[in-house]
């Protein structure tokens, strides 16, 4: 099966860990064979966004080379700029203006719908009243849409602000539990030296 095809089922499947762990080998591969082909850095970069990892998309994006820093990558890289500088503004209306090609289009798809969850989350634990102008710029939405749109979430709407509440979280979706364990770990083998 072609690597295209893999990633492609993968993307369907949204598991977007693994096509991203798929194009770094792909990356790898490519530059130990000095191959005339050309790394899937735009389904990287993309990847990294949904997984809100804009350090790593830095990276990726320094060692890019320079002659393939155009088109949709380039405008892609406008996005994970916004990203970076919490400018949700730029980030949703620059991530829309982009014509992608259905694959990757998938995975704008995910990365607007991930973008979206973590911005509720933010706004529910870090709000107790919000104006609907600010709510819609952090969803990347019309104040009207917005107020419509967190609803669903039983938030109050008093006249042009918001009353956020709380999510219910998710402890096993948290990030740190895996390095909080590991950490854990090597104490114990550190007060058993």
């Amino acid at each position: 099966m072609a690597l295209q095809q893999k990633l492609t089922d993968l993307v369907e499947e949204g598991d977007l860990s693994s096509v991203l762990a798929m194009c770094e080998a792909d990356e790898l591969e490519i530059a130990a064979t000095l191959s005339d082909t050309r790394p899937q850095y735009l389904t990287m970069l993309l990847c990294l966004y949904v997984q809100d990892d804009a350090i790593n998309a830095r990276y990726l994006w320094k060692r890019i080379p320079e002659a393939q820093k155009q088109g949709k990558l380039a405008a892609s890289w406008e996005v994970g700029k916004a990203m970076w500088k919490n400018d949700y503004l730029s980030f949703y209306s620059t991530l829309r203006s982009i014509k992608y090609a259905p694959f990757h289009a998938k995975i704008t798809a995910i990365l607007e719908k991930e973008s979206l969850k973590r911005a509720i989350d933010l706004v529910s634990r870090g709000y107790s009243h919000i104006s609907c102008e600010a709510l819609g710029e952090y969803l990347g939405m019309s104040a009207e849409d917005a107020a419509e749109y967190v609803k669903q979430f039983g938030w109050e709407l008093e006249g042009s602000h918001v009353h956020p509440k709380p999510l219910p979280s998710d402890a096993s979706k948290s990030n740190y539990l895996p390095h909080l364990q590991q950490l854990t770990q090597f104490a114990t083998y550190v007060e058993t030296q």
